[in-house]
């Protein structure tokens, strides 16, 4: 059998177009990775999903190729039993598919150049591609005995391979029932082998590749053995015994649903929270996504969303699930009735540039109530989002915030991201008054005692409110305090005041253990800010000047438990936690947020905090305090930690709609939001809910090379991931050639 095996092989690697086939099959790989998936855009990401799911289609041409390659005229006349000649040549083909693929991973290791990949996801993915490949191999192989010509046999597989890799889309966009489904999935390869592609380790999907491998070999040896004319009544006993073990063997693996998400966060995994309240369903449920074609290609991790939506629907018979596409003007219409708008994005050609309103959005019906999630792009908080929203359609109520502005700025105008995203928390927000501003029409928001309430700033606090905030706090209140004991001109010149009311309010945070310091919070990890000029020093026009400044008073906050994906702040106030205190009132503070080990604190200088760019300095330099500081607490009651009453985080501007939108780049910079509810649903006591949302907080971002360095490592990664496979390809060829016309010579000599 080894010697069949080496007539294959030596077969394949004398043959050019197999060359061609591998060259083509791993540049689509890359290719397919960094330009199709767009990589090197804002919406790129580690996430190896997306490269796996490209295998199935790449190996539509390339497998039946190889298969031609390895075909030898009269092959079946050779000494030796029909299933050791199919086993030696489908075992030949599926080596040198193995070689080819593992060319392939340059392309994960290129990856970590640019960001953390999941090695569990690697390993699946790849596990799933051999078992995928020999599948493959063995159908092309049974497709070319059963067609001797063998073009036909080469379109004729691989319109089968593309038939069997795209069948199980049908469900999706028709309604076939759940038996038609089912058989559609049974046979499209791509569907079963997808499981492996997003890092789960399926043992039903494992059993399906191995089963249909053996199947399509024992078709080519019953189709090459009935040519001959082997075709016995003990031979036919076999088959028949064979097939009855088959279809057993089918329906017990059908009953088999042991599945292990290996991918960091368990993300395609239903948690059991979400199943509670999937159990609670009673009526149908009805899951449409509102899908852009033009979206897939410019954001093709919203695959991802349609993926999860299809495993949350399959949770339970009570849910059903369709993709539609909002081409029409009656379904933007329908789709605006819900409050659903379509998002502009901008799509770049060689000779233009244009913007495209997109829909991604999810729409759930339950008992005549509708919920929707207006835009989703990817799949990390989307179980999330289903969960809660489920939830509230189920008991029919949505839970209150209430927000105090009490600085200089409003909600309406400067907070105006925070209305929307607490209503896609699943929350109702309102804004109420401080009690010296109450009035008939706008409440205090002390007359709210069961309402979470969120407090930004605190200059326009008097004296009195103070108190009444304190008292509603020891009284069972629950807040979630953003300010510094300072404020900044943010409309203007960025200059710093104080007044005698933030100090008091500073104050009356002593009872819960906080003490704001009396600086500002300056970090090495700071964002970079972009300065334009386009006039001289007398003032004249001059020609534009961009310059980039590390802003140390701009703090880049790591990731960390309740900002799992960092986040930037903004003229930070750190502040030290005493529970000496906090225990006279039977409290117990404890830090959630905190700066880099390379902050330090700046002091005034002539009374005033220096927050000019170009004068603030880049570094500690002189006797400042230096070292980690906390700008975030929680305070809880010390006989009962879930008893939480107060959050407390040192910066009131990182939520306002101007910093966001400063600090933000291609892509809007929304994790200060996330640390806010993060912080309300602790608040709030949903720890369960606060799992959930972060649930994905594997960093797939390409945060290891600054954008200096970019252009550098992208040449690299082309010549690593392309050119590098394309010289080792070329050398096989020609030491296989050389080694060819050795032998030749040999052979002449001899004669």
């Amino acid at each position: 059998m080894n010697k069949l095996m080496f007539r294959f092989l030596y077969r394949i690697s004398h043959s050019f177009p197999s060359y061609i086939a591998h060259g083509i099959f791993i540049s689509y790989i890359a290719l397919q990775w960094f330009i199709g998936q767009r990589f090197f855009t804002v919406s790129g990401n580690t996430d190896l999903h997306r490269f796996f799911a490209a295998f199935p289609f790449a190996f539509i041409l390339y497998v039946p190729l190889l298969v031609s390659s390895a075909r030898i005229k009269k092959q079946w006349s050779f000494p030796y039993s029909t299933f050791e000649i199919s086993v030696s040549a489908i075992l030949s083909v599926f080596c040198v598919c193995l070689a080819a693929t593992f060319l392939t991973m340059t392309v994960p290791f290129a990856i970590c150049i640019f960001g953390n990949v999941e090695w569990s996801q690697f390993f699946c993915g790849y596990l799933g591609i051999i078992l995928f490949s020999f599948c493959a191999v063995s159908f092309s192989f049974l497709v070319f005995t059963l067609i001797e010509n063998t073009a036909a046999a080469f379109v004729t597989s691989a319109i089968c391979l593309l038939a069997c890799n795209s069948i199980h889309n049908i469900p999706l966009y028709a309604d076939t029932g759940i038996l038609v489904s089912f058989l559609i999935k049974s046979i499209s390869f791509a569907w079963n082998f997808d499981a492996f592609a997003k890092g789960i380790l399926s043992l039903k999907q494992l059993i399906y590749f191995l089963l249909a491998s053996v199947f399509f070999i024992f078709l080519t040896v019953v189709k090459v053995e009935g040519l001959k004319g082997n075709c016995n009544e003990s031979f036919r006993k076999i088959t028949r015994l064979f097939l009855v073990t088959f279809v057993l063997l089918c329906s017990a693996c059908s009953f088999i649903n042991i599945k292990i998400d290996l991918t960091h966060s368990r993300k395609f995994s239903i948690t059991e929270y979400s199943k509670k309240i999937i159990s609670n369903i009673s009526e149908p449920v009805s899951i449409t996504y509102y899908l852009s074609s033009s979206l897939k290609n410019l954001y093709p991790q919203v695959k991802d969303v349609s993926d999860y939506l299809e495993t949350f629907s399959s949770a339970s018979d009570e849910i059903s699930f369709r993709i539609v596409n909002p081409s029409n003007q009656d379904l933007q219409k329908k789709l605006e009735d819900y409050g659903i708008n379509g998002q502009p994005i901008r799509t770049n050609s060689v000779s233009s540039s244009t913007v495209t309103n997109v829909y991604s959005a999810v729409v759930i019906d339950y008992l005549g109530m509708t919920e929707t999630i207006p835009f989703v792009l990817s799949a990390a908080t989307l179980e999330f989002d289903l969960a809660q929203k489920i939830n509230s359609l189920i008991e029919e109520k949505k839970p209150l915030v209430q927000i105090v502005c009490a600085n200089s700025l409003s909600v309406e105008n400067d907070y105006s991201y925070l209305f929307p995203y607490l209503k896609s928390l699943g929350y109702i927000p309102f804004v109420s008054e401080l009690p010296s501003k109450a009035s008939v029409q706008n409440k205090s928001f002390s007359e709210f005692t069961e309402v979470p309430l969120i407090v930004l700033g605190c200059e326009n606090f008097t004296r009195e409110d103070t108190k009444i905030l304190e008292e509603f706090l020891l009284d069972g209140g629950r807040a979630f305090v953003a300010t510094q004991p300072y404020s900044v001109n943010l409309k203007d010149d960025w200059s710093v005041s104080q007044s005698n009311n933030q100090l008091y309010f500073a104050r009356m945070l002593f009872t819960f253990g906080i003490y704001f310091k009396s600086t500002m919070t300056a970090d090495i990890s700071n964002f970079r800010i972009t300065m334009v000029s386009d006039s001289n020093t007398n003032g004249n026009a001059a020609d534009k000047k961009t310059e980039y400044l590390n802003y140390s008073l701009w703090p880049v906050l790591r990731p960390q438990t309740f900002a799992p994906d960092g986040m930037t702040t903004f003229w930070p106030c750190a502040f030290d936690v005493d529970n000496e205190v906090a225990e006279m009132e039977n409290f117990y503070a404890v830090p959630m947020l905190a700066t880099s080990t390379a902050a330090w604190q700046m002091d005034k200088t002539d009374g005033k905090f220096i927050t000019s760019p170009f004068a603030c300095p880049a570094a500690p330099e002189g006797m400042e305090q230096k070292g980690q500081f906390n700008i975030g607490a929680v305070v809880a009651k010390r006989d009962n930690a879930d008893d939480i009453r107060l959050i407390v985080f040192g910066d009131q501007y990182a939520f306002s709609t101007p910093m966001i939108a400063y600090s933000s780049s291609e892509a809007m910079d929304f994790r200060s939001l996330e640390y806010l509810g993060n912080s309300l649903l602790l608040l709030d006591g949903k720890k369960e809910l606060l799992e959930l949302k972060n649930k994905a907080t594997f960093n797939h971002s390409l945060y290891k090379i600054s954008e200096t360095e970019f252009p550098d490592a992208v040449r690299k990664t082309f010549l690593v991931c392309l050119l590098l496979p394309m010289v080792l390809i070329i050398s096989t060829g020609f030491y296989f050639s050389w080694r060819r016309r050795i032998l030749l010579n040999e052979k002449v000599d001899c004669k």
